[in-house]
């Protein structure tokens, strides 16, 4: 399949990679493509974590805290997210090569490798953790409906707030269990001001640094009209009506 430049509603153009495997989806185009189209044959080892998630909803600063857990550090090291991501395997390194556990994670959520790999995910041992935010669960919903009525100890729906009480259970679903001291000090070295001054990575934009931005609750006050926020009301509740999954906060 060729790469091409693919138009969104907005008329902005980017180069990606039609998938061989399902040409409806899209991925970046420097991706390696025969990897990419072959991502649901994979074998997960047992032990392996996969934090699955949209873009810009949480992944960098879930990651970082279940590395944390994980390690027992409570400092940051350099070692970036993307190293472990599923679909820019080999293109940044290879995660067969990351000591166990790993945790994994990917973009594709709403792509071919969920829908396929799912039912693998829930018959296997691998950990399935999720990231909340209203506008990037809309089209998972569907997939996740099939979870709803039959809850695995597998699986768990992290929210972006960086609470005591959320990181408490991530770290129990990663099985270990620390006293409020050492996860306040994980909350403090995985806070978003932290990671922007220890990360390697800094893209940027006009607006600032693109992968840690604010992982504020309630910035959305600054950027939606009030027209928007009722439009984008109506959707999430015609869309996820009757929904016992998602409890979403707009404000702490």
């Amino acid at each position: 399949m060729p790469v091409c430049n693919v138009r969104d509603s907005s008329g902005d153009t980017m180069e990606l990679y039609v998938m061989e495997s399902k040409p409806q989806y899209f991925a970046v185009s420097a991706f390696d493509h025969d990897w990419v189209d072959n991502i649901p044959n994979y074998p997960l080892r047992d032990d392996d974590v996969m934090l699955c998630s949209y873009t810009k909803s949480g992944c960098h600063w879930v990651w970082e805290m279940g590395r944390l857990l994980l390690d027992g550090r409570t400092k940051v090291v350099g070692t970036e997210k993307e190293a472990s991501m599923l679909e820019a395997n080999r293109l940044l390194a290879d995660i067969e090569e990351a000591p166990t556990p790993r945790i994994l994670n990917t973009h594709m959520s709403g792509c071919h490798w969920v829908w396929e790999m799912g039912r693998l995910l829930l018959d296997g041992r691998t950990k399935v953790v999720g990231t909340e935010k209203e506008a990037s669960m809309l089209e998972a919903n569907r997939l996740l409906a099939d979870i709803e009525d039959a809850p695995s100890p597998r699986i768990l729906n992290t929210h972006m707030e960086n609470t005591l009480a959320e990181v408490k259970r991530l770290s129990k679903f990663l099985g270990k269990d620390y006293d409020d001291e050492f996860l306040q000090a994980v909350i403090k070295a995985a806070s978003f001001d932290n990671m922007k001054k220890e990360k390697k990575q800094t893209f940027t934009d006009n607006q600032g640094t693109i992968m840690f931005r604010k992982g504020k609750v309630g910035d959305w006050k600054n950027n939606f009209t009030v027209a928007q926020s009722e439009w984008f009301d109506h959707i999430t509740r015609s869309r996820m009506l009757g929904s016992k999954l998602f409890k979403f906060r707009y404000d702490l």
